[in-house]
C-alpha cells in the first residue's frame, strides 16, 4: 500500500499564496520615505502650500496623487456614561483631474488612543492608493503618492511597522487584530505601489495650518465620530461612509483666491531665501 500524500507537498491554493506573499511583504515594512520636518514648520507647510500653487496632472514625470489623514477622538456622553469615539478622515485627489477630490470618513469602533487613529487614517490613504493605482493603465498613473499628516509619532509609527513591531512604542499599546489587519493591509498596498514604480511617502505637517487638503480632512474625521456602523459585519470597525464628490462652484472659487494668495506668498517665500 502506498503512503498517503504529505500534505505540505501539495500545490499551494491562490488564495494561499496570495497569504503566504502578504506575510513576506508585511515582515519587511513599510516601503517608503517618511519626512518629519518638525524643526522647521513653516516649510513643510510651504511645501505644502506649493501642491495647490502648482497642481500635477498623472501620467506626467512629477504626477502626484496627494492624500490627507486626519483622526479625531471625542468624548461623548449619553445615558450609559462617558465614551471616547474616534474617526478618521481621508481627502484625496485620487483623479487626474485637479479640481476633483475624494472625501472619505470612517467611525472606529474600538476605544483606541489618538496615535492609533492618525495611524489608521494613514493606513487607509495607502489603501485607497493601491486600489485605485491599481486600476490605471501604466502612463495614466502618477510618478508619486504623497500622504499628508499632522502627527509625528503615527508617521513613525508607520514607518516601524512591521509583523513584530506592533507600533506599540508610539501607541502606547498592542493593535486590537482588526486594526492589525488594516495596517497591513496598507503596508502591502505600499510594496504594491513600489513595483509599479510608483514612489510613497508619508509627510509631516504641522497641525492647525491653513491648507485647503488639511481642513477638509479634520471635517471628514468629524463626520466620522458622528456615524454609527453596523455592530456587526466586515463594516464593523470602519465604515466608509461618503463617497467621492466634486467641489461646489462657491468652493472653488474660494480655492482660486486661495491658490492665487499662496502663489504671492511662495513667490516671497523663495526672495527670501534666495
Amino acid at each position: 500500500m502506498e503512503a498517503p500524500p504529505n500534505q505540505s507537498d501539495a500545490p499551494l491554493t491562490e488564495r494561499q499564496q496570495r497569504r503566504r506573499f502578504e506575510k513576506a511583504v508585511v515582515k519587511e515594512g513599510f516601503q517608503g520615505t517618511v519626512t518629519i520636518n518638525s524643526d522647521h514648520p513653516h516649510e513643510a507647510v510651504q511645501y505644502a502650500s506649493l501642491g495647490y500653487v502648482y497642481p500635477s496632472h498623472w501620467g506626467d514625470e512629477n504626477g502626484r496623487m496627494v492624500f490627507w489623514a486626519k483622526g479625531s477622538t471625542v468624548a461623548i456622553t449619553n445615558d450609559s456614561g462617558t465614551e471616547q469615539v474616534s474617526g478618521l478622515g481621508i481627502i484625496s485627489e485620487t483623479s487626474p483631474d485637479p479640481e476633483q477630490w475624494a472625501w472619505s470618513a470612517y467611525r472606529v469602533m474600538r476605544d483606541i488612543d489618538d496615535t492609533t487613529v492618525v495611524i489608521l487614517a494613514l493606513a487607509m490613504a495607502l489603501k485607497i492608493a493601491g486600489e485605485k493605482c491599481g486600476e490605471l493603465k501604466y502612463g495614466e498613473r502618477p510618478a508619486r503618492v504623497l500622504v499628508y499628516s499632522c502627527s509625528s509619532d503615527a508617521l513613525r509609527g508607520m514607518q516601524r511597522s512591521d509583523s513584530k513591531n506592533t507600533t506599540a512604542e508610539e501607541s502606547g499599546g498592542k493593535m486590537s487584530k482588526a486594526a492589525r489587519r488594516v495596517v497591513d493591509t496598507a503596508l502591502v498596498a505600499a510594496h504594491e505601489l513600489k513595483e509599479m514604480g510608483i514612489e510613497v511617502e508619508l509627510r509631516w505637517i504641522p497641525d492647525g495650518c491653513d491648507v485647503e487638503g488639511f481642513e477638509e480632512a479634520v471635517c471628514a474625521a468629524g463626520e466620522g465620530v458622528k456615524h454609527v456602523p453596523p455592530t456587526r459585519g466586515p463594516d464593523a470597525f470602519i465604515r466608509d461612509i461618503q463617497a467621492e464628490y466634486k467641489r461646489k462652484s462657491e468652493k472653488r472659487r474660494r480655492r482660486e483666491v486661495k491658490w492665487e494668495r499662496r502663489r504671492k506668498e511662495a513667490d516671497l517665500g523663495r526672495e527670501k531665501m534666495a
